[in-house]
């Protein structure tokens, strides 16, 4: 039974993803460098460019995914700021 769920999942998120639209340039080059700022290991300056990735375009689900995970880093980064001296 899981085996099957995992496969009709798998189907799922392909079929979403065959939909996505193509994201406009701008929209991909705010995520573009928000993918540069957070490979430098700055998630503030990611969490900031992938927002704008997402008012630019609204439908382009990586930049959502991306701003998601920037602003979990961003936290964490916080956190641990936080607990040091």
């Amino acid at each position: 039974m899981a085996s099957a769920t995992a496969t009709l999942l798998t189907g799922a998120l392909s079929a979403v993803e065959a939909q996505e639209p193509t994201p406009p340039a701008a929209a991909k080059a705010q995520f573009d460098s928000g993918a540069a700022a957070l490979k430098r290991g700055d998630a503030a300056r990611a969490v900031a460019a992938y927002r704008k990735a997402i008012t630019i375009g609204p439908a382009y689900y990586d930049a959502h995914d991306a701003y998601m995970k920037a602003t979990e880093r961003a936290y964490e980064i916080r956190g641990k700021a936080d607990t040091v001296g």
